[in-house]
């Protein structure tokens, strides 16, 4: 009897180890998609949101960003976009999924050369990471746009 109450209570703590390991992996995980979000934000705020809009049909002097992930690019109504964009859009059904938008972001005449954004983009790997993350969370559902 008394090895069965040991080996019960041994395997409690044991469980309650499991679970405050597991508690502090996703305290850890949320602070720091919390702090990733911070960032995204501060990152948008800063460089992004005096052209670009996140509100459905609101284009600045860049188009809304609204609906971006998944988008096909170059088709938001009401933006004229430069014939770069235009162009690489239409031969390579250039798509604002995760990789390409990042890509544009991190220097986006290199993603499309001649691109009018006059943007030199987010150097900082972290920085571009929080970056398109607060994109994807805050620009509203993915596009259903083909």
């Amino acid at each position: 009897m008394r090895s069965r109450i040991i080996w019960i209570v041994a395997i409690a703590a044991a469980l309650a180890d499991g679970a405050a390991t597991a508690d502090a992996q996703e305290g850890k995980e949320a602070a720091v998609q919390e702090a990733e979000q911070g960032l995204g934000a501060e990152l948008f705020n800063k460089r992004c949101a005096q052209c670009h809009s996140l509100e459905e049909g609101k284009n600045g002097n860049g188009p809304s960003l609204y609906g971006i992930i998944d988008r096909q690019a170059a088709v938001v109504p009401g933006f004229k976009y430069s014939r770069a964009l235009r162009q690489k859009a239409a031969d390579n059904d250039l798509r604002w999924n995760e990789e390409n938008l990042a890509a544009f972001l991190s220097r986006p005449s290199l993603l499309v050369p001649g691109t009018r954004m006059a943007f030199p983009g987010v150097k900082d790997e972290e920085g571009l990471i929080a970056l398109v993350e607060w994109v994807k969370a805050n620009s509203g559902p993915p596009s259903e746009v083909p």
